[in-house]
């Protein structure tokens, strides 16, 4: 008698439970995988720095010298040594980018489903997120080539308007003529990731391809457009507070204090991957209130519990 699958022992977690906070171990592991990418990508860098300002008395301090005289001659001159690198270094941050769904799709599984009571684990985690990977990554090349078009499409638009109006307008109200002229196709880029993270959402909670789940994730987002950009924008708007106070720090810090500014820049990091999961927790929300998850045969309980869920949105988990 051969034993259950583990995969049959999966079951959708209600609701009302999925939040970020249980899953700390994949947000950690997510934000780790961006690190290590990170510093690889900055290693050859980090080597032509040295070896040009490795000897100096004053280490690399000299680089952020006023005039930037120095910091200009590692990047424009040194024989065109980082200029060279450049090709190579971005391919690698794309190709990590790419890597990083992997991780990607092991958070929104570990929040998603459970083993029983008990919590996904990791492994199971990351092998729905290996099997999700191409329709998420599919989404997100769609979803950069739409907003590619929009803010192409709002850059002529902006340009146009301000040269038919150029003999009528200083600098001053020209910029302001473009920004608002760009306003609308930024504000559909917003609409556009949003969608995406739903989509992503759906095809990791309902386990469906890339066309499917962004169906079914601009269906839920058309119902809830509220929820769904109310429960963004505060998790963006976190970020950006997280990250204007790590500046802060390290402009304060200075240079010479890379340790601390590193700490400082990397905490922002790590919160803001926890405030993208808080986001993508509440995107799985979302998923259900249009329709909750298939049950598992044989677990009645499992299918009182989704059916239920639809009903009303309890708020306040992260």
């Amino acid at each position: 008698m051969s034993e259950p699958s583990l995969e049959a022992e999966e079951t959708p977690v209600p609701r009302e439970r999925i939040a970020a906070r249980g899953s700390l171990l994949a947000i950690v592991l997510l934000w780790a995988f961006g690190l290590v990418v990170a510093m690889l990508a900055a290693w050859p860098v980090y080597g032509v720095a040295r070896a040009a300002y490795g000897n100096h008395p004053e280490g690399d301090q000299v680089l952020f010298r006023p005039g930037a005289l120095e910091l200009a001659d590692l990047v424009i001159g040194r024989e065109g040594t980082l200029t060279a690198l450049a090709p190579a270094v971005a391919a690698f941050l794309v190709l990590g980018a790419l890597l990083a769904h992997l991780p990607h799709g092991a958070v929104l599984a570990h929040m998603a489903f459970s083993r029983g009571e008990r919590p996904l684990g990791i492994k199971a985690a990351y092998r729905r997120g290996r099997e999700a990977f191409f329709p998420l990554l599919s989404v997100t090349l769609l979803s950069l080539v739409v907003k590619g078009i929009l803010i192409t499409c709002g850059a002529l638009a902006a340009s146009g308007l301000a040269s038919l109006l150029a003999s009528k307008l200083d600098d001053r109200s020209r910029d302001l003529v473009e920004l608002g002229a760009l306003s609308p196709f930024l504000g559909l880029v917003v609409v556009v990731g949003v969608v995406a993270d739903v989509g992503q959402a759906t095809i990791a909670r309902r386990q469906v391809g890339a066309l499917r789940g962004l169906r079914l994730g601009l269906r839920a987002f058309r119902a809830r457009k509220a929820y769904a950009l109310g429960s963004w924008a505060s998790r963006a708007l976190g970020a950006v507070l997280l990250y204007t106070a790590a500046a802060l720090i390290v402009t304060r810090l200075g240079v010479a204090a890379f340790g601390a500014s590193l700490v400082a820049h990397q905490a922002a990091a790590l919160g803001r991957a926890a405030l993208r999961a808080s986001w993508l927790a509440r995107a799985l929300r979302l998923v259900d209130m249009q329709e909750p998850p298939a049950p598992v045969e044989g677990d009645p309980a499992q299918s009182s519990r989704n059916g239920a869920a639809i009903v009303e949105e309890p708020g306040g988990a992260l």
